[in-house]
């Protein structure tokens, strides 16, 4: 269903915010949230489709908008430390027709998760990833995509590379802060599958 949804949209190969870089994203993130379901006792297959669609709204705006995601890919680019809703307000936010645009990605892939009628908590996960200190409904799944994105940002993995407070995050999940050590050697072991798998996807 992944491969079929991103292959609908029309939407650059290169930049920080192509299809490469989405897909490479998507799986890394996948990956992460299932292997911390694990230690969660949450369900792995949920938090898997939580990773790996949590990023779709870009892919919404990429398509419609290409002109406006074109300046956000540089935008990005030129302001690494930014987060993508400052960018994404900056480039959305004051055209009257395209206001709702100013919310940002995730709200808008959250709208699209929620009319394919896919699980609650994959809807969260993609409306509420760019809100740190979230509480609410599914709140673990949420937790484990922010994690993730933390997680895989030295690898310059992601759209975000703003700050990340990890210790509250692996609090949130109820984790012992060597989780995080466990979780890299894993990320390590299938990296290089991961990033064939990804490169096959996006050509």
């Amino acid at each position: 269903m992944g491969i079929a949804s991103v292959r609908a949209f029309d939407v650059p190969r290169k930049g920080a915010l192509g299809i490469d870089n989405f897909w490479r994203h998507s799986l890394y993130s996948a990956f992460v949230c299932q292997s911390l379901a694990v230690h969660c006792g949450a369900d792995k297959a949920l938090a898997y489709l939580c990773g790996l669609l949590h990023n779709f709204g870009l892919l919404l705006i990429g398509h419609l908008f290409p002109a406006e995601f074109e300046e956000l890919n540089v935008l990005h680019a030129d302001n690494p430390e930014a987060s993508m809703h400052s960018l994404e307000q900056q480039v959305f936010g004051h055209a009257r027709d395209e206001q709702i645009l100013a919310v940002g990605h995730g709200a808008i892939g959250g709208i699209l998760h929620k009319l394919w009628q896919l699980p609650d908590a994959v809807v969260k996960a993609a409306a509420m990833h760019q809100h740190p200190g979230y509480h609410g409904d599914h709140e673990p799944y949420v937790l484990m995509v922010q994690l993730a994105n933390a997680l895989l940002k030295p690898r310059g993995i992601g759209d975000e590379f703003n700050p990340d407070d990890i210790p509250a995050l692996l609090e949130g999940l109820g984790l012992a802060p060597d989780t995080v050590v466990g979780l890299e050697a894993e990320i390590d072991r299938v990296a290089p599958d991961l990033d064939a798998l990804a490169n096959s996807l996006s050509s």
